[in-house]
């Protein structure tokens, strides 16, 4: 008992029995929530599957996993009932971008979709390069340079920037982290 022989890695639903001996049910998942079923043979659990979606799954004790309901939006699962009701919370994350400049008397949003994030000021000050990673972004998120004079924002890669150059005509780009 209580040994705790598994090191769960992140990702992993690990149920501990009576003796205190660690059982891996799931591996690889990104859980939003957790709970037991009605009858205690299955642990459901919510999960944020693709930057877009959201799966209510249940793991049997023995390691089999089925899904229950898989749709858009982020979902949290939070309890479930004697009947079978589940209790779900749906989150809605949104990132934004407020301009304030200094002449100004209020902040602009100049957020793109509903994952826009700043990263640099271009060298002459009047844009600013920011990614968009939320559903509007796409699955791979998106690059933009957005106007401060708030004329549209022009889309300049997939991926997510880290950097602008110097000179502002260099776009550092890699792989989103979603």
């Amino acid at each position: 008992g209580l040994g705790w022989p598994l090191l769960p890695r992140p990702g992993d639903i690990v149920v501990l029995d009576a003796a205190g001996d660690a059982r891996v049910i799931a591996t690889g998942r990104r859980c939003t929530g957790l709970a037991w079923s009605p009858s205690s043979n299955e642990v459901w659990f919510s999960e944020w599957t693709d930057g877009r979606r959201s799966t209510l799954s249940a793991a049997s004790l023995a390691g089999e996993v089925r899904t229950i309901w898989s749709g858009p939006g982020n979902l949290a699962l939070q309890d479930v009932a004697p009947d079978g009701r589940a209790l779900v919370q749906l989150r809605q994350i949104q990132d934004g971008v407020l301009v304030l400049e200094e002449s100004a008397s209020r902040e602009r949003d100049l957020s793109i979709y509903d994952g826009t994030f700043s990263i640099d000021f271009t060298p002459d000050g009047r844009a600013i390069l920011v990614n968009e990673r939320g559903a509007g972004g796409g699955p791979e998120g998106s690059v933009f340079l957005a106007p401060l004079d708030g004329s549209l924002p022009t889309k300049l890669a997939k991926g997510r920037a880290e950097a602008l150059s110097p000179d502002g005509k260099l776009v550092l780009v890699g792989a989103a982290d979603r």
